[in-house]
Parts: structure tokens; C-alpha cells; sequence
């Protein structure tokens, strides 16, 4: 059986062919004052020509529009994810100020590293020239200009898999879950397998257009106990790895029947492809499962159907990706109500010598900042990333531009921060309350996924290999050379 040709009750042609939740979430009075300018896809981060010095203060409809365009539009639009549209005038004068203020003080777009060692291949970040030209238009009163020379915004529909190859395979579950308001909720669905034969993955699309996603993650289980589970729940797909009780026991049963983890996805997250030589194999007959976190925050039943769409090798991978690093034990996670500061420490000793692709950072509401630093064997001590202001609704697999090599011994070093206190605007609980671990929203984790592969003797390491393939050129010159 072919993958590309295989279609069963678990696999949709096309992302638009899947159901979309209808309506809008609310993240609270303090989040919504928080302007989600969001940066578009790499095929439209060159944005317009500033204001120059002789030309007269910059306006909505030759300098900031386009730029808004260009930067923000793929949420903040009509029917977009953000609470706001920044394509017209009209409808982006009122939030000015707001704009500004997140702007100047990089609150927007959202990502959260600053500075480190290392630069970051999915940096979305606004340059002090396009931040200099907003903070200007603000301050000069944001004229409009002449409202004829505004171009009309991009196709945001096509731009969301421009630069992307169309995926191998595409996954879906025949039933939708419905997420009513208030919903702080832990699910589970299989996808089944009917491949007779191995599947070799070398990019993961998560492509969670939901509301109502908090967090997911992707496992494999090759016991056949995640089916079992599923066909004794009435409702579709069955209770998973809530805190506490049947969820986690039946999650944990299948991870020791060899149920493993191949990724997870926050908001924030993009497509990722795992570069040249690196793969991850799934065995013929292994179940998808996939484990959502839901929190729909809004005031209507939001409507999700579970999907995830890869990308294949057509041969085995030299090395698989692995998905590791610095976590804090949940019997010491324990943040005091009121407590403004609570540390938490970890550390994650690398297992061989290993390239480093990326680190992810998680933590939820009352998460503040994380620092992740590479003590060295010679010493030497490098920062791998550095987040000074965490931001849970917008959760970053940051990617290297160049894969980062770790030699064997090197001890990865966490420091995060919680705020448990009244002040933080995110507090989920009026007074505050202790907070322990747990998969709840209003719970805590903290932990530090470093995504790498291992240099074994059958793969020389080089500079070479830090290139992360990023479009389907590269994508495609890849697939041609053999692992």
C-alpha cells in the first residue's frame, strides 16, 4: 500500500476539507488588551520601505498598513485567531495605543527569546527600524494617509502553507469533540494504522487551527490498548491523562505497553521538519494517538475534530529525532499562594554526543521566565535560550539556525520562574491558591523539551548539517539523497 494513496476512516484529503470550530475564545479582560501582532509566514516577512528621514511622518496607508499586512495579517484579520483586524484603518485606529505599547516593549509579535548564543531560524521577532516606524506613526496622531494608496492584503488562506510542501499524509478522526464553555478538559483519540508495512517521518505539520487547543500531544502505541480504550467509551475518543485517576492510568498503561512520544504542539508551534538524515520510524499495525489539552474559554460549545498531517522519507533515516531534556520532578512543583518568585531548577545530561535542532519551553498560566544554559565538559558554559517573559497562550518551538552540537556529558541547566501572586494578570484563581502539578490549566508544569539526534559513528558531524530545511526545494533535494 502506498501512503500517498492510502485513505481510511482516520485520513482527509486536505486540512480544508476538515471542520473548523466556529465562534471565538476570550482569554480574559488582561488578555485581551494584549495585542496579538503576529508575524506571517517567511513568504511574507519582507515587509514595506519604511518612512525615510526626508520623507514626511509615516501613515497608515503607505507605511504602517502595509507593514501590518505583512507582518500581522495572518491572525489579524477577519475571522482570524487574534481579537482584533489590522488591515483597514478603521478598524486598527481604536487599538493604537495598545499597538505601541506592545511594540515598543516586544510584547508583540510573540516570541519570547532574547539574545543567547544561538540564533533562531524562526525568529519572527520585528526589526528597531519596523518598530521605530509604528512607535512614530503613533506618536504623529496614526494618520491615515491617502486611503487609495493602500494595497489590498494577501490571500492569507494560501499563504498559510506557502513555502510548504503538501503533506504525505493526512490525518483525521471521523468524529469531532464538542468543547463546551468553561471546559477545562484531557482527550485522547486514535488514529488507526493499516499500513502494512514502516513509516518513516521526517516533518510533522500540526496545523491546530482551534480556539479551544491549549496544548497536544502526538504518541505512537503499538499495544492496541489505546484502541481497546477508545471502543469502551461511548463518546469519541476516551479519557486521557487527566490528573489523577482512569486517564493517567490508562495513558501510562500504554506508554509501558511501548507507547511513545514523537511531539507536541502549542500555540505558537509551526510545521517542523527534522533536516537531512534525521527521521523517526513508525512500525507497521502502530497506532496514532493523539492527546489533547482543551480550555475553551469562550462563551459558545466550540466544535474541534482532532488532525495532524506528515511528511515521509521514502527510506530509513541515518539517525531518529529524539525529545528529552531538563524537566521538574511533579513532587517538586509547588508554588505557595501569593508567592510572586518560585524558582524551580533541572537539569538534562546529553546521553551521546548530539546535534541539537531546538528547545521548547513549557510551562502554563503562572509561568514567568525560563533560561535554558549548556554547562560544557571543557567549561565552557553557553546560553541555549533565554525567555524573559513566558507567555503561555503562545507556546514556541524555538529552531536553531544551525543545529547546535552537544557533546556527550554536557549538562542542559533550566532556571524558570513562577508568579503566583494577585498582580499577575494571568492568575486563573481569585484569591490565589497553591498550585501543584497537574495537566489542568489552573495546575502548573515546568520542563524544557530539547528536540536533537545523535551523532553515532556512522554520521561525521560538520557545519554542513546545520541547515535546516525550511522550503520544499530543500525539502525535495533532500528526499533525492540517500540516508
Amino acid at each position: 500500500m502506498n501512503p500517498r494513496d492510502f485513505r481510511c476512516r482516520s485520513v482527509s484529503k486536505a486540512f480544508a476539507a476538515v471542520d473548523r470550530p466556529s465562534g471565538r475564545s476570550k482569554r480574559g479582560e488582561a488578555v485581551t488588551l494584549v495585542v496579538l501582532l503576529v508575524l506571517a509566514l517567511a513568504a511574507v516577512s519582507t515587509g514595506p520601505v519604511p518612512a525615510t528621514e526626508d520623507s514626511a511622518e509615516p501613515n497608515f496607508a503607505s507605511d504602517v498598513g502595509p507593514l501590518f499586512h505583512a507582518k500581522c495579517g495572518s491572525c489579524h484579520r477577519p475571522n482570524g485567531i487574534a481579537p482584533m483586524s489590522l488591515l483597514e484603518y478603521k478598524s486598527t485606529r481604536p487599538w493604537a495605543r495598545s499597538i505601541k505599547r506592545e511594540v515598543a516593549s516586544r510584547g508583540m509579535p510573540p516570541f519570547g527569546a532574547r539574545g543567547g548564543d544561538h540564533a533562531f531560524r524562526n525568529d519572527i521577532s520585528l526589526s528597531d527600524e519596523e518598530i521605530h516606524v509604528i512607535v512614530s506613526w503613533v506618536d504623529a496622531g496614526a494618520p491615515e494617509g491617502d486611503s487609495t494608496l493602500l494595497p489590498e492584503p494577501p490571500d492569507y488562506e494560501a499563504l498559510a502553507r506557502a513555502g510548504l510542501p503538501e503533506p504525505d499524509l493526512v490525518l483525521a478522526h471521523d468524529e469531532t469533540w464538542e468543547v463546551p464553555p468553561g471546559a477545562d478538559q484531557q482527550r485522547a483519540f486514535v488514529i488507526h494504522n493499516e499500513f502494512d508495512h514502516d513509516l518513516w517521518i521526517e516533518g510533522i505539520d500540526w496545523d491546530q487551527r482551534s480556539n479551544v487547543v491549549h496544548h497536544m500531544f502526538l504518541f505512537v502505541d503499538p499495544s492496541g490498548l489505546a484502541r481497546k480504550f477508545e471502543q469502551e467509551d461511548p463518546l469519541p475518543g476516551f479519557l486521557g491523562s487527566v490528573d489523577g485517576g482512569a486517564g493517567t492510568d490508562k495513558m501510562m498503561r500504554i506508554f509501558l505497553g511501548g507507547g511513545d512520544g514523537i511531539g507536541g504542539w502549542a500555540p505558537g508551534a509551526q510545521p517542523l521538519f527534522y533536516g537531512e538524515g534525521i527521521g523517526q520510524r513508525i512500525a507497521a499495525g502502530t497506532d496514532f494517538l493523539l492527546q489533547y489539552h482543551y480550555y475553551n474559554q469562550s462563551e459558545e460549545t466550540q466544535v474541534h475534530r482532532p488532525r495532524i498531517a506528515l511528511y515521509l522519507k521514502d527510506e530509513p533515516p541515518k539517525r531518529k529525532l529524539e525529545i528529552e531534556g531538563p524537566t521538574l520532578a511533579p513532587a517538586k512543583l509547588f508554588l505557595p499562594a501569593g508567592d510572586p518568585y518560585v524558582q524551580s531548577v533541572a537539569d538534562w545530561i546529553a546521553p551521546g554526543d548530539l546535534e541539537v535542532l531546538a528547545v521548547m519551553p513549557h510551562m502554563h498560566n503562572l509561568g514567568k521566565d525560563m533560561i535554558v544554559t549548556a554547562h560544557y565538559p571543557d567549561g565552557k558554559v553557553e546560553t541555549l535560550l533565554d525567555v524573559p517573559n513566558f507567555d503561555p497562550y503562545w507556546q514556541t518551538v524555538y529552531e536553531y539556525e544551525r543545529r547546535v552540537f552537544l557533546p556527550k556529558g554536557t549538562r542542559v541547566h533550566m532556571v524558570a520562574h513562577h508568579d503566583n501572586s494577585a498582580d499577575n494578570p494571568l492568575q486563573l484563581h481569585d484569591p490565589p491558591r497553591d498550585v501543584r502539578f497537574g495537566e489542568r490549566a489552573d495546575d502548573e508544569m515546568v520542563n524544557a523539551s530539547v528536540f536533537y539526534a545523535l551523532v553515532d559513528e556512522t554520521t561525521e558531524w560538520s557545519g554542513s548539517l546545520g541547515d535546516v530545511i525550511t522550503t520544499p526545494e530543500q525539502l525535495e533535494e533532500s528526499r533525492k539523497r540517500k540516508p
